[in-house]
């Protein structure tokens, strides 16, 4: 089928299909849709923008289609259209997670950070079980210079997935940020257990453990520390 063919990678011959099959059937949404997301990983985005676009002509209450434009803008750079493009669609469709969660992405992104909290608070009112909607809401929260809600977020979100290694990461940020420096290194060597060729988690951990060797003699960091500076 598209959807698998779409799935195993195979974007030029899902592209093909799609157009062919569009010759047919020209008012297909389920096709239309498939072609832009496969255009978008593609990365022909301003080409992805227009089949959503047409999707909404054909079908003006698509949520669907209106939250994919949306998703396509965010990577074109053209966030003030993506954020109109979110609101279309939780305005058709108010129970939309993902639309919410892209929302509050987008204004994250933005700068806008009191209401990209609302939008992920609503997202994880929508679906509880959102772990990545507690995990950048944690991360805008500590934008705000509220560490300590934030490491309440990122608790839930790895609650939620206990092998969410970025959580673990910035939930060692905010730790770190307290001060509470055992603890962050703690949730830095889980992220590293869970995601050991991930750079930026190594390099989060290094920070960490120079900030330890200035208030700390436990010998366990400071031979980890030397291990990653070798």
């Amino acid at each position: 089928s598209l959807i698998n063919m779409y799935k195993s990678g195979q974007t030029s011959k899902t592209e093909k299909e799609c157009r062919e099959l569009l010759e047919k059937f020209q008012q297909s949404l389920i096709v239309i849709n498939i072609l832009g997301a496969t255009l978008q990983r593609q990365g022909k985005l301003k080409e992805a923008v227009s089949i959503y676009e047409k999707a909404i002509q054909i079908k003006p209450d698509s949520a669907d289609a209106y939250n994919n434009r949306g998703i396509a803008l965010v990577e074109l750079g053209e966030l003030d259209k993506a954020v109109a493009s979110y609101k279309q669609a939780i305005q058709i469709r108010p129970d939309y997670a993902e639309a919410f969660y892209n929302l509050g992405n987008a204004l994250q992104e933005l700068g806008q950070l009191n209401e990209a909290i609302q939008y992920y608070e609503k997202a994880i009112q929508i679906r509880p079980d959102s772990a990545e909607a507690y995990n950048n809401r944690g991360i805008v929260l500590v934008e705000l210079g509220k560490p300590n809600e934030a490491i309440k977020s990122y608790e839930k979100a790895i609650k939620i997935n206990k092998d969410y290694a970025e959580a673990y990461s910035n939930c060692g940020i905010a730790l770190q940020e307290l001060r509470k420096l055992s603890e962050a290194t703690d949730n830095f060597r889980k992220a590293i257990s869970i995601a050991p060729e991930n750079e930026i988690f190594w390099d989060a951990f290094a920070h960490c453990l120079q900030a330890v060797r200035f208030t700390s003699c436990d010998e366990s960091l400071v031979y980890d520390l030397l291990q990653i500076l070798e």
